[in-house]
């Protein structure tokens, strides 16, 4: 991703993960909206925390609940309706990859979540399953994509992620440096066809 006013749409499983897996690309957006997706029982105090964390990288919070739609799957394909955005960005490990897929003139890049993406085989199996569905993932570089402002960018999400102090906490003093490593991303197409 680079600087850019284009609309970008972010999914987050639950407060934080967008920050911790794609925050320094973020940084670098100016027409964001983090939608979590599993953040009915967070709390007030966790609300506040993510506020802060997203308004220091400028982009919006939305948070969904189930009352709101029957399936995540129908959930994102109305989100996706209604925001419209040029770009989404989706978690390497949502299984719902193929709804979003679905609308042909949207960009899609899968951002792999921190601490999820250290556990061995777990991106290996995830590239699996998607080729499995018939989505191809083409791995990106983000320092390549975002040669701007790179320090200033990581600073904003060192910020933003020091803002999550509750959950910081229960991952202990050293138990989220991998938020800090390279963020890496993958575009997501749906395969032409299979030799």
């Amino acid at each position: 991703m680079t600087e850019t006013s284009s609309s970008v749409l972010v999914i987050s499983p639950c407060l934080g993960n967008a920050v911790f897996g794609c925050g320094a690309s973020l940084a670098g957006v100016t027409d964001a909206l983090v939608c979590t997706v599993f953040a009915d029982a967070s709390g007030d105090d966790a609300f506040a925390e993510d506020d802060a964390a997203l308004a220091l990288l400028n982009a919006a919070p939305m948070r969904l609940t189930f009352a709101q739609q029957p399936t995540l799957a129908e959930a994102l394909r109305t989100l996706i309706g209604d925001y419209r955005p040029e770009v989404l960005m989706i978690p390497l490990g949502l299984r719902e990859s193929n709804h979003v897929l679905a609308h042909p003139s949207l960009a899609c890049f899968a951002y792999e979540e921190s601490f999820h993406r250290r556990v061995r085989g777990m991106v290996q199996q995830r590239l699996i399953d998607l080729h499995a569905r018939g989505i191809d993932a083409t791995p990106l570089c983000a320092s390549a994509a975002q040669p701007f402002d790179a320090e200033r960018r990581q600073a904003l999400k060192r910020e933003a992620v020091s803002a999550y102090a509750t959950r910081l906490k229960a991952f202990g003093p050293d138990g989220y440096d991998d938020v800090f490593h390279a963020e890496r991303f993958w575009k997501l197409e749906l395969a032409l066809h299979r030799v």
